[in-house]
């Protein structure tokens, strides 16, 4: 009863805001009259299940959507439960990102729209008004019949279609009046709010109009005179969504041909500030925002990981808030690192701040850590006071956001375990499949969505970070293993629903807040793991891309070519390196990043904000000052890796395209690539270049291999201990980019497990 008597109030308010305004303005232009309006759907809220038609016409209507969960019995605002979050209504199709106050989102299939009992028109003029923030269209053929037209408004018996794709301009059908149809030339632009307006004047075919955003556009036909005296009582349903992939609010028809002065007055009445594009596309740029920093491309961008400093893996645990924000920043003094992607080492289920939407880490097993408390509870919640600890290095700091963590699939880390997926194990993936952790998130559930987007919406209210990264490498799966193509509109729609809230924040705050991704190290990983990078790009939704969590061989000339024409930049990620000769790896592997185009470096799973306690974080602190600068690396020794490594159940699709281990049966061979961005033939200070290609032995007669390199042969082998060879090398017989060495197995079959090509230069 209280939903009920707020939706009459709710209506009330709307009424009298319109009276108001007509009253203030009565006297320089001509409103459109409430009392015109046969309908008008506001797309506010819902009372069981209904929409709320606030012309009060009586007719009933009903909101169709996803909610299929026991929630749609219950009242608005459930926790969502073992969470802190809250639906955002029963019925998850309306959204907060509408114009007015929420608005309700379709998906394109027809099963989110508003469904009325009929519309009668009669024989009179009439308008169709509503606003619409789109990103697509269903294609499919079984709208009104106009497949890939965008129908946005369908009603039966007799039929009434609007398209808002019709080959690039709007058009609205009476196919049952003499195929009575009018059409205008342009449509409303991608990932915008657009009002548009239908203007039917039935016996005047100079009154037709069709509007976007206050302004009548050029009509390309009207043929309106067939339906001038037919009754279009429509009698069946008439619904508004349909095939759209978007938004769409405020939805009104009136019972007039609105004017000119009326559909203006509609316009002006939207939130200035909400109408400018808020998602970028190639083709049109958002325009800047006023203080807002320049999109530069960083240099060198550090992803952080503070478990650690808070949990004391490896004995790292900080003592005291001096010494968490010195592991968190300190080790920035004096290096090239200009963005750090703070992670807060909870893994995205949990958190290791103060969080209004998930529990902290360790609530479920009742042993959360002291430190963190006594942060939180002495009014140093981590992830506040780490962000201006970090900038004032002239540091950028974004949150990153380990979106399917799986780490909680493991035994030893019971604190990682949310309450909720315990409460909800429909929302994972379960066992028995080929690879993925049972306790991994399902993204195909609604609900998993809405709570991955309550996170970042509490973030973004809370905190003054500078963007966003999404680590979709910790981990896939994000659907049922073997349906992840299937689902990837899936993710495109929650990065839509992202990069929408992103923009919003970015309007009130007055600066750019970046989305930042981590995907797989080639394109066809990506789309094995349902991630559309083509679309994200396409589309403008994110600003960074950063690629591979271990793998060498990074596809970077993909990813520019699909960024090309955009401002979208480019990291392979520098991960780890377990190698006695770490250092010269790294040096070759960002030698290779920046020759192919990359436009810095990111690392992952580095310890060099913990170098002041942990060994492995010393060279890499050394290296923050140094891989991203081919100046800084010159003349030192480097370490070039054909790659290696097999995909597992945390990386289904990651190093698919590794050739190593590779097995060559005898009287076989086998190609070995090896990238290489360096010509050496232009450097003097060489000492000399020497290739170690590393096997094993199949059967138990003698090995005996032969050697090419980029198809010209190169002397027999000479075997070194510890089943490796080593040849010396001329800096002709490389070239820069991928250099091919073919192993040829005579007699007996090999498993070749490494292909290094060591470069040692003459010290300085």
């Amino acid at each position: 009863m209280k939903n009920r008597q707020s939706m009459t109030f709710r209506g009330f308010q709307i009424m009298r805001a319109m009276l108001v305004a007509q009253i203030g303005c009565m006297f320089m232009i001509c409103l459109a009259d409430a009392d015109d309006r046969i309908c008008y759907y506001p797309c506010d809220e819902a009372v069981d299940g209904r929409a709320l038609d606030a012309s009060g016409s009586g007719v009933d209507a009903v909101y169709v959507g996803p909610a299929t969960t026991d929630a749609c019995d219950q009242k608005a605002d459930l926790i969502i439960p073992g969470t802190k979050a809250r639906y955002s209504g029963i019925f998850p199709s309306l959204v907060d990102e509408g114009l007015f106050n929420k608005a309700l989102r379709c998906y394109g299939g027809g099963r989110q729209d508003i469904r009325r009992k009929g519309l009668n028109l009669g024989k009179g003029d009439f308008t169709i008004s509503f606003w619409v923030n789109h990103t697509g269209f269903n294609q499919a053929s079984d709208f009104g019949g106009g497949g890939g037209r965008g129908c946005i408004v369908s009603g039966s018996s007799p039929r009434l279609y609007i398209y808002l794709d019709d080959s690039g301009k709007m058009t609205l059908e009476m196919p049952d009046a003499g195929k009575a149809a009018m059409s205008s030339t342009d449509a409303p632009a991608k990932n915008q709010w657009a009002h548009v307006a239908f203007v039917v004047d039935r016996d005047n075919h100079a009154g037709c109009k069709i509007y976007m955003n206050g302004v009548a556009e050029k009509m390309t036909s009207v043929r309106m005179a067939g339906s001038e005296k037919y009754d279009y009582n429509i009698s069946s349903v008439f619904s508004f969504g349909q095939a759209l992939i978007g938004d769409i609010d405020d939805i009104a028809v009136y019972g007039k041909a609105l004017s000119a002065p009326e559909i203006k007055s509609i316009y002006s009445k939207a939130p200035r500030e909400l109408l400018a594009p808020v998602e970028v596309s190639v083709a049109q740029k958002t325009p800047p925002l006023e203080q807002s920093k320049a999109h530069k491309p960083y240099r060198f961008i550090y992803n952080l990981d503070s478990s650690g400093v808070i949990y004391g893996y490896n004995s790292l645990v900080a003592k005291n808030v001096k010494e968490y924000l010195r592991s968190n920043a300190d080790f920035l003094e004096g290096t090239h690192v200009d963005a750090v992607f703070w992670h807060d080492g909870a893994g995205g289920n949990t958190a290791n701040w103060d969080s209004d939407v998930m529990e902290l880490t360790g609530a479920r097993v009742g042993k959360v850590d002291p430190f963190l408390l006594e942060l939180i509870k002495g009014g140093n919640d981590p992830a506040r006071i780490v962000i201006p600890e970090i900038q004032k290095h002239g540091v950028d700091v974004f949150y990153s956001f380990r979106v399917n963590d799986c780490h909680d699939n493991l035994g030893n880390h019971p604190e990682l375990v949310a309450t909720f997926k315990d409460q909800h194990p429909e929302w994972t993936i379960g066992s028995g499949h080929p690879y993925g952790g049972p306790r991994q998130l399902n993204f195909a559930i609604p609900e998993v969505r809405d709570l991955k987007f309550a996170v970042i919406e509490e973030v973004f209210r809370k905190y003054n970070f500078d963007g966003l990264e999404l680590d979709l490498l910790r981990s896939p799966p994000y659907f049922i293993p073997g349906e992840e193509p299937e689902n990837a509109h899936l993710l495109t729609e929650y990065l839509r629903r992202v990069r929408k809230h992103l923009n919003k924040r970015s309007a009130e705050l007055r600066r750019k807040l970046m989305l930042a991704v981590r995907v797989d190290e080639n394109m066809e990983a990506c789309r094995l793991d349902g991630f559309d990078v083509t679309a994200w790009v396409k589309e403008g939704l994110v600003d960074i891309i950063s690629m591979g969590s271990g793998a060498k061989d990074i596809a970077v000339e993909e990813f520019k070519a699909l960024t090309k024409g955009t401002d979208v930049k480019i990291y392979p990620c520098l991960y780890t390196a377990r190698h006695p000769r770490a250092e010269e790896v790294y040096r070759a592997l960002a030698t290779n990043y920046r020759y192919q185009g990359a436009d810095g470096i990111y690392t992952f799973n580095w310890g060099a904000h913990s170098s002041h306690m942990h060994k492995t974080g010393v060279l890499q602190r050394k290296m923050l000052s140094q891989v991203d600068d081919l100046k800084a690396m010159s003349g030192k020794d480097t370490l070039f890796l054909a790659d290696s490594g097999k995909s597992s159940t945390w990386y289904p699709h990651n190093w698919i395209q590794a050739p190593l281990p590779m097995m060559v049966e005898a009287g076989e061979q086998a190609d070995v690539p090896v990238m290489i961005g360096q010509d050496f033939t232009k450097i003097s200070k060489l000492r000399q270049i020497v290739m170690i290609l590393r096997y094993e032995v199949m059967s138990d007669t003698d090995d005996d291999m032969r050697l090419q390199l980029n198809k010209m042969p190169l002397p027999k082998p000479k075997r070194e201990s510890g089943m490796s060879v080593q040849l010396k090398l001329k800096p002709e017989q490389l070239k820069p980019g991928r250099n091919y060495f073919t192993v040829s197995a005579l007699r007996s079959k090999l498993k070749v497990t490494a292909v290094e090509i060591y470069v040692d230069y003459i010290e300085r």
